[in-house]
This record gives C-alpha cells, structure tokens and sequence, in this order.
C-alpha cells in the first residue's frame, strides 16, 4: 500500500503545475482507472474468501458441540470478527482523487476546451462517488464557486458554463439531504448566476439542479422555510414570469417549469393562461409542451415569420420538436420541415450537412431526422419501388427481417413511373408510399436502424450526383466533419461520425477528404475501420497520389501516408505498420530494418536504423524528414525491446529529451540518490 500512497502522491505534480501536459494528465487518469480496478479485484477476492468462509462455518455449525457453541458467542458478543477496512482506497486517499478531479475539471480550462480528457476525467470522478459503492464523501463547493466568478470574467462563456454544471450534477447527484442542507445557498447561487444562460443544454442542466434543490426543500421542513429556499423560489417565480410575459427564453422556462411543476402547487396553473390561452383543462405538464410545440409550429408555418428572428431564436425548439417522444408532434415538425425545403435531392444534403446547424441536438443521433428528409425527396422525384423489393419483402413473408440496406437500394432506384403507381405479383400493389411512410417512421425509433439505412442509402445517393455537386457536398462535409460539437458523441455507439464515414466508404469515387482529418475523426470518435479504408483507398488510387505531390508543389502537405501510420500505431497493428512503411520507404535500409523488426530480431533492426542513420549524417543518404524520423523512432523502439537502458538513458540526457530520460532512469537509478532530479523531470 506504500506504493499506492506514492503513485497519489505525484498526482498533483502531474495533473495541475504548469509544466503539466496532455499527456502526463492522461498518465494520471490512467492511475486513478488502475486504482479503481485494483479495488474491484480486491473486492471480488474478498467476496469469494467470504462465500468459503460462509460454507465453512455451515458445515462447523452443524457439527460442533455445546461447547463449541458458547466458545463461539463469546466470540462474536467481544467483536472477534471485525470487517476488513480498505487499505487501498481509504477515504482519505479517495477525497485526495476526487478533489484532484474536481481541480482539473473545475479550474484547468485549457483541460476542458483543448482536449478530449474532460469526459474521461469526469466519468472517473462519478466512479469516485458513485453512493451505491462507497461511503457518502462530503465535499466543499470551493472549487465550483472560483469556477463560477472565472467564467463570470469571462461574460459567462456558455461552453464552460455547460461543462460547471454538468460536473457539478455529477457531485449533487451522489450527495446527501445533510450535506444539500448544509449547501443549499451556495447551490442556489450558482443556479441564480446560470440560470441566465441562453443555451439550451445549460437550461436542461438547470432544470435538473432545480428539480433537486426543491425535492430536497419540500423533504426538509427547516430547510424548505430557511431564507435561501424561499429566496430561490421568489427568484425562479418572477424569472418564469418575466420570460414567457417577455417572450424571452420560453425553452429554458418550459424547462424549469417541467422540473419543478409538482412542487409549486397551485402557482403552477398560473403560468399555463401565459402560453396557451383556449386550454380548458388536461394534465398541465403535457399540455405546457404540447402547445408550446404547437406555437413554435405555428411560427415556422406563418410566411410572414419567414427568415424572421422569430424563426432563429426558436430553431432550437424547432429540432427539439423533430425529436419529440409525441409521434404526432414529431411527424408535424417532420412536415413542416420538409414543405420549406426545396425537393432537389443535392439541395437537401447540402442543406442538411452544411447550413443546417445540429449543435443544439449534438449528443443525439441526428441523422434519424434527415432520414425521413431524404426519402420524402425521392417521393417528390418521382422514383419508382424497384422490383427488387416487393420480391425481397414477400420472400422475407410476415415477421421475417427485412435488410435495411435492400429497402434503401429499393427505395432509391430510379425506374421512373407514377408516384402512385406499384409494382408487386398476383395482383397485389404496392406503393411507394406504403414503404416509405413505415421506414421513415422505423428510422426515428431505432437508432441502429437508422445507422444501416444511413450507410446503404448514402452511397446511393453519391451515385446519383454530377461532378459539381459531389464537389460542392464534399466541401460542406469537411466542415461538419470539423464542427466540435460532434465530441458529446465521441462515447455513443453508433454516433454520427461514425455512420458518416461508413457510408463514405461504399462510395465510388470516394469523397476527398483531409488525411489528417481523417485520422483525427478516426481516433476520436472510434472510427478506425472507416478512416483506414479511406485513408488506404488515398495511397493506392494514383490520381490521390499525384494530387499529393501537387498540394505538396505549393507548400501545402496532405500527409495521408503519416495519417494512415499513425492510425496503424494506435491501433498496435505493426504487421500493417511495417507492410504501409515497406511500399512508402525510400531506401533498401529502412527496407532491411523492418523486416528485421518483424521477424523480432531486435538486435539486427537496431542496428540497421543505426547505419541508416549513420549514412544520412555522412551525407551518403539523401533522406527524407518523414523516413529519418521513422529510423529515430524505431531505434529507440528496438533499444526498449532489448532493455538497453543505459543506451537511451544517456540519449535522453545528451537530446534533452526528459520523457526518455524519466523511463529509462527509473529502471537503472538509485531513487534515494535521485529524487531531486526525478522531482525536475517531472516538472
């Protein structure tokens, strides 16, 4: 346990100085993970010493004598038997975690906005407070109030502020009625500062924190008439008021109004005469959005409200209401969406992938919504069922599974003939209609369906465009594909990037899209397959090729080849690794290396990285950057693989390079000797 009490100790070094780095904060997380697995392992060898145990005294019970029997009540009345306390987590050391998390998450914005650690970090800070597994942790709100007056500087920042409250309804949500009473006004006032915010993701997370200060007033007598409940409640009244009098912020009021409603009383019908005026009765919650969708609807189909503010300032509401759980509700939205779009299909995608802005819906898989869109554009086309899918659909017969990818193929053959007309046998007809009103309606109810039908429509639908507008669609997409927002997807499975870049894949000739994008989007929403496809399909197709050479004439660098490598590494598929280096490489060294790396001779490929090296240095050699640095890298790769600590201890001491310095040192240093110099290292 003394080294557990080490690794926490160097924690903070390694989270929070300045000299902190992706990196050695991602070293760090993967600590505090290797904790948490090490107690579920204690944990499991615990449970399983105890079932023995248990069986051991059933069968002691039913054999041992009166004797025995006293021996053993003297036993357990003097406490004999005492529960094991947890050497590894104590809660010392677990409050020492958290507060590291919660400083990382909560005052290090650099952290939240420019790397993609935030969510790891925070679904560990959950795991560190999850109530069901450990005792209850009280924690200060220190953190969160310097977090608030920061972002307060800095006019209220709506990424930070969404990122403050979602950490922090991760913390409230594992606390107890003491320690929200204790709390109360300090929540409160951090609720009053955000509740401002006009964001739509920062108002459904204000709605949450709401709804858990008013439960925990109404269970709280002396709580629920303290000044700082009554304040609250005064606050959230006229705010509620104000907004739908005003007409400002109806989403985040409808929001509020839907947390809170049962605890409000009577006050609640007071508000519902504000949003709809000929409501004689019903359940007030359902009704509350129901009308108010009804309004937004009312809106969008009133052509005097055409690209009006009115119509900007409720697009959010707009794409809620597409994703209403209310069938009706989101059909008409579906509706009204579709009559204000042109019917040409390039029109749609582009509008649908470029204009249109899904950031309000982000953590959702939004192309369900385009789905219905797109097969609404066919029907207006005129295209005709292909044959294909009657005989696919009465093969299947009743209660069979019909493949997603044959009924969008089906669904997009271009055969000409009457909208209304059908094709089928023995005189049974069927309609387009009768298939795609039912897909459109399948694709909004299941995700994975959706997915499918996405990636063998797209292709399809590529198939069916000129030149220009691939190029053009092409253009839109890489700036999607780059929109941040996509990263509250990064944990979904499938997730809209995903599906995107599947469907790339099937299309011939395959969109053109940055390498390094590529490679970004594949490591960061786990769509290597896809981004290798591509990124393979750009080395092998010549006209990518001579593309490249020309971008690289004007300065400009594609890098599809170090995309494509870099992806292989993080993937630890080496044989691919060496086979994409062997095509690429330059010369027969860099050739006669890798072969030896793959057949484990580590000696051997050593020491050809070293003559390559020692060539290009002597000037024998005219290298390239890219291949030099492979015969640096890999060097050092061979060096590790044959424990040669000393050798790349002395190069990271004569390089400057402390990171190699640090792993080779602690293999071969005396720490007691060293631990100033290990100290600076880390800094």
């Amino acid at each position: 346990m003394q080294f557990a009490s080490n690794l926490v100790g160097i924690l903070q070094k390694m989270c929070l100085t300045h000299s902190a780095t992706s990196e050695t904060r991602t070293l760090a997380l993967d600590i505090m993970e290797l904790f948490l697995a090490w107690h579920d392992m204690l944990e499991s060898h615990a449970s399983a010493d105890d079932d023995y145990n248990s069986t051991a005294v059933q069968e002691f019970e039913a054999n041992r004598t009166p004797e025995e029997d006293s021996s053993a009540a003297r036993s357990v009345s003097n406490g004999s038997l005492p529960a094991q306390p947890d050497l590894l987590l104590p809660e010392s050391r677990r409050e020492t975690i958290v507060g590291l998390l919660l400083r990382m998450l909560c005052l290090v914005f650099d952290f939240v906005l420019k790397s993609n650690l935030g969510p790891r970090a925070l679904e560990l800070l959950q795991r560190y407070l999850d109530a069901a597994k450990w005792p209850p942790m009280h924690l200060r709100l220190t953190f969160f109030e310097r977090s608030i007056q920061q972002i307060e500087a800095l006019g209220m920042n709506q990424q930070l502020v969404q990122h403050i409250l979602t950490v922090l309804s991760a913390v409230t949500s594992q606390m107890q009625a003491v320690w929200f009473e204790e709390y109360f006004g300090v929540l409160a006032t951090m609720v009053r500062k955000c509740v401002v915010v006009d964001d739509g993701q920062v108002q459904k997370l204000i709605a949450t924190m709401l709804r858990q200060l008013y439960e925990q007033a109404a269970a709280n007598e002396r709580l629920g008439s303290s000044p700082a409940a009554t304040d609250l409640r005064a606050h959230i009244e006229a705010l509620v008021n104000k907004n739908l009098q005003d007409g400002t912020n109806t989403f985040g009021t409808l929001l509020i109004l839907h947390s809170i409603g049962e605890f409000t009383g009577e006050q609640l019908y007071s508000y519902i005469p504000l949003l709809m005026k000929h409501t004689d009765g019903g359940d007030p919650f359902a009704l509350l959005e129901r009308k108010y969708l009804s309004l937004v609807l009312e809106v969008y189909n009133d052509p005097r409200f055409t690209r009006s503010e009115m119509t900007m300032r409720l697009e959010q509401a707009f794409l809620s209401g597409m994703q209403s759980e209310d069938s009706e509700m989101r059909s008409r939205f579906l509706s009204t969406f579709d009559a204000n779009m042109p019917p040409a299909l390039p029109v749609r995608l582009n509008y649908l992938l470029e204009t249109q802005s899904w950031e309000s819906v982000a953590s959702t898989f939004w192309l369900q919504q385009c789905l219905p869109l797109l097969f609404a554009s066919t029907l207006q086309r005129g295209s005709h069922l292909a044959a294909a899918a009657a005989a696919k659909t009465e093969t299947n017969g009743p209660g069979m599974e019909v493949d997603a990818g044959d009924m969008a193929e089906a669904s997009l053959e271009r055969n000409g003939g009457d909208v209304g007309g059908g094709i089928g046998s023995g005189g049974d007809m069927v309609s387009i209609k009768d298939i795609m009103g039912p897909l459109s309606r399948m694709v909004l109810l299941d995700t994975s369906f959706a997915y499918q039908v996405w990636v063998a429509m797209f292709p399809r639908l590529w198939q069916n465009l000129s030149s220009k507008e691939r190029h053009d669609l092409t253009s839109g997409l890489i700036r999607l594909l780059a929109k941040p927002y996509h990263l509250s997807q990064t944990s979904a499975r499938p997730n809209v990037i995903q599906a995107i870049l599947d469907g790339f894949c099937a299309c011939s000739p395959a969109p053109r899209l940055p390498p390094q994008l590529l490679r970004y989007l594949g490591q960061t929403y786990s769509a290597w397959y896809p981004a290798l496809t591509l990124l393979e399909q750009k080395i092998m197709d010549r006209h990518e090729i001579e593309s490249a050479i020309f971008d690289r004439a004007t300065g400009v660098e594609l890098g599809a080849f170090d995309a494509l490598a870099e992806l292989y590494t993080s993937l630890s598929a080496s044989h691919y690794f060496y086979g994409a280096w062997k095509r690429h490489c330059q010369y027969n060294e860099s050739h006669v290396a890798l072969a030896y790396e793959q057949l484990d001779d580590w000696s051997s490929a050593q020491a050809a990285y070293e003559r390559a090296q020692t060539k290009a240095r002597a000037g024998v050699l005219p290298f390239s950057e890219a291949e030099y640095c492979l015969w640096e890298s890999r060097w050092i790769e061979t060096t590790k693989r044959l424990q040669s600590w000393d050798m790349l201890l002395e190069l990271g001491l004569h390089e400057s390079l402390p990171e190699i310095e640090l792993e080779a040192g602690w293999r071969t240093w005396d720490w007691n000797e060293r631990q100033t110099q290990v100290r600076q290292l880390l800094k």
